[in-house]
């Protein structure tokens, strides 16, 4: 099998990766981040030159992480066709409105970096 190399997608066409899983956007503690330069998988994909990249920043409720996908795609892709920080909110208001969402930390959880090209 052949390992993917992240700096291999600064050639590639991607425009977005959403990182489904608990801690996409976590970094590194400081004093790990003295001897090593690892700041996390989303920091390895803004590396590499994907211009958006969304993930959650600490474990979220499955139901809460289903909702919030489902609403994004929705969102950015169905009729309303809106913009990606825009679809975020609409994604982050149906896990809220979820009955007790407000009480499920999912709806707080997403970081989405936007870069521009140089």
């Amino acid at each position: 099998a052949q390992q993917l190399n992240l700096l291999d997608l600064q050639e590639c066409d991607l425009q977005l990766v959403y990182l489904s899983c608990c801690y996409g956007t976590a970094t590194a503690s400081e004093d790990e981040l003295l001897d090593d330069d690892f700041l996390g998988i989303a920091d390895g994909f803004v590396r590499a030159g994907i211009p958006r990249v969304l993930g959650y920043r600490w474990p979220v409720s499955d139901k809460g992480a289903e909702r919030m996908a489902g609403g994004f795609y929705e969102a950015l892709f169905g009729d309303a066709h809106y913009d990606i920080s825009t679809a975020l909110l609409y994604a982050r208001r149906a896990v809220a409105n979820l009955e007790g969402g407000r009480y499920d930390a999912t709806w707080l959880s997403p970081i989405l970096v936007l870069q521009t090209e140089d």
